[in-house]
């Protein structure tokens, strides 16, 4: 399938979420085709949205590429970012940043998201200059999942 389209769609599901002063962009090439599952890699990309459209203060971008036999996608928002010391907890089960507990979270959401990920014999992590400095969160999967 094509992760563009599959994208395209969690973005326009999640619209209704989204805040009207957050701007949402998709870079890279018009389509990227993977041999993955669909509905799996469309829970991925929706936990990655929503989360973005939650912190994100006016911006949030996606970028997606092929590197080698590599799909590599990413999200970055503006929002408040994470201190270094959280960037791997996080995809911990049941870990939620001290002080920023969200009432609707269950804490499972990115344990969730690794998980399915790294069925698809791939990884995936966070990066952040700090608080205040928004936040990027990366996938990485082979374009085929033969072999």
């Amino acid at each position: 399938f094509d992760l563009r389209d599959a994208l395209e769609k969690v973005i326009t599901t999640l619209k209704v979420k989204q805040d009207q002063n957050i701007q949402v962009e998709i870079n890279g090439g018009d389509s990227l085709e993977v041999e993955a599952d669909l509905v799996q890699l469309t829970r991925v990309l929706g936990n990655y949205h929503s989360n973005a459209l939650k912190y994100a203060k006016s911006r949030v971008t996606w970028m997606m590429e092929r590197k080698d036999d590599k799909a590599i996608i990413f999200v970055y928002d503006d929002g408040e970012g994470i201190e270094r010391k959280y960037l791997k907890k996080i995809f911990n089960p049941f870990f939620q940043i001290p002080g920023k507990e969200k009432k609707d979270s269950t804490g499972l959401g990115l344990d969730s998201v690794s998980d399915l990920v790294m069925l698809h014999k791939g990884a995936t992590w966070a990066n952040s200059e700090g608080l205040g400095k928004g936040s990027s969160f990366f996938i990485e999967i082979p374009i085929s999942q033969k072999g």
